[in-house]
């Protein structure tokens, strides 16, 4: 399964952006400029996060040292805006989204039923 991170606006300290699964919109996002992934495909694992307290879809091997993980995840507000994560949810001005939880739950469980069909996931950053 392709997701794909269409950065739409950076601004001085945020990119934000659209996700999509198969042309089909399904959040928007918000990152740290400074230390945003640049663009390319980067395979998602679906891991237990200590962090986080839960599984969460990393972007990358990691043996969750979180503060250095980069992964999809829920937040509202600036102090969930880590380097290399990309936070889920309506976008509600630069650099912030709203529902988040609402979005992150949706776009979690779509990624575990496909990863528990056997497919691989990966994201496209744009």
């Amino acid at each position: 399964m392709n997701i794909v991170l269409t950065r739409t606006q950076k601004k001085s300290k945020t990119m934000d952006g659209h996700l999509t699964i198969e042309g089909e919109y399904i959040c928007d996002t918000t990152e740290n400029a400074a230390g945003c992934l640049p663009p390319g495909r980067y395979p998602i694992h679906i891991v237990k996060c200590d962090q986080e307290g839960r599984k969460m879809p990393l972007l990358s091997a990691c043996t969750c040292n979180c503060a250095d993980c980069s992964m999809l995840k829920s937040g509202n507000g600036v102090y969930r805006r880590t380097n290399g994560s990309i936070l889920v949810g309506t976008l509600i001005c630069p650099g912030c989204v709203k529902h988040s939880q609402k979005a992150f739950k949706a776009l979690y469980q779509r990624l575990r039923k496909s990863a528990e069909r056997g497919n691989e996931l990966q994201l496209i950053i744009q």
